[in-house]
């Protein structure tokens, strides 16, 4: 397994490349980590979560400590300062968008707004949809009527609920600007900024730090991952991966993380 000791920092996605379904660390990779960061390396974490997810992991302090506290959330679109708070939103929907979804939707379609990284419902309904899916706290979600929807800005994610059919395809179509994906869950539907990209958001992170994307390797698994995996200057698609992302990949792993990142502290131990 050849791995350059030039590189001197990695991004790594969470869901699916360093936690499972219970939201458990996989087996080594916090001792990986640690050992990565003990030699100089920078890490960074990537991923499709909102900031308010983020929030709500239950992973220890001390797994949080090992990252540039600069996240990239929203696959991209967003920069949230993990100790401070801060959020940086890159790439948005446009207000107009989300006005003419909601005035072109049925009475019975319901609402969930992610603006400037708080969640707000159009009703109980939906904010109950909401947190039963993403297990976010019921007291960090606020309630407010469609007309004060109308008026939030800093917008990175959009959910409709109906009871009746959701016409996917045929919102994007008329939405251009936007992409999403069919929830499996309460007939709802997720809608978020059309030209979200994970390398893009972690360019942005790594300006201040004079990093190009060139010398970076990224690890994740899903098909959220493939702009990382494709620009990043070395891209590794970890065991289990969708399929789709193997065509992005320099590096399919067959054996578990743990054991690359054991391969790589081999490498930096020897290059000293």
């Amino acid at each position: 397994m050849n791995i350059d000791p030039k590189f001197r920092t990695a991004v790594f996605d969470i869901d699916g490349t360093l936690i499972d379904r219970k939201e458990s660390l996989f087996k080594g990779v916090l001792e990986g980590l640690k050992m990565l960061k003990a030699h100089g390396i920078k890490l960074f974490i990537a991923t499709g979560r909102n900031t308010q997810s983020i929030r709500d992991l239950h992973l220890t302090e001390e797994f949080f400590e090992l990252f540039n506290q600069s996240f990239i959330c929203n696959d991209g679109n967003t920069l949230y300062n993990y100790k401070s708070g801060e959020l940086q939103i890159i790439n948005s929907i446009p207000n107009s968008v989300v006005y003419s979804i909601i005035d072109s939707s049925e009475d019975e379609t319901s609402f969930i707004i992610e603006s400037n990284g708080k969640i707000y419902s159009s009703s109980k309904e939906a904010l109950i949809k909401y947190k039963l899916i993403y297990r976010t706290p019921r007291d960090l979600i606020t309630i407010l009527d469609i007309e004060e929807l109308k008026l939030l800005d800093g917008l990175t994610e959009l959910h409709l609920f109906s009871n009746n059919t959701l016409d996917l395809e045929e919102i994007l179509t008329n939405h251009p600007t936007l992409s999403g994906y069919s929830i499996n869950h309460f007939g709802g539907i997720k809608l978020f900024p059309n030209s979200s990209c994970k390398a893009k958001g972690i360019s942005n992170a790594l300006l201040p730090l004079g990093i190009s994307l060139q010398e970076v390797i990224a690890f994740g698994d899903g098909e959220n991952d493939e702009t990382m995996l494709q620009n990043c200057g070395l891209g590794v698609a970890v065991k289990g991966c969708k399929s789709s992302l193997l065509r992005k990949a320099d590096i399919s792993l067959k054996d578990e993380l743990e054991a690359y990142l054991q391969e790589w502290i081999k490498v930096l131990r020897s290059s000293q």
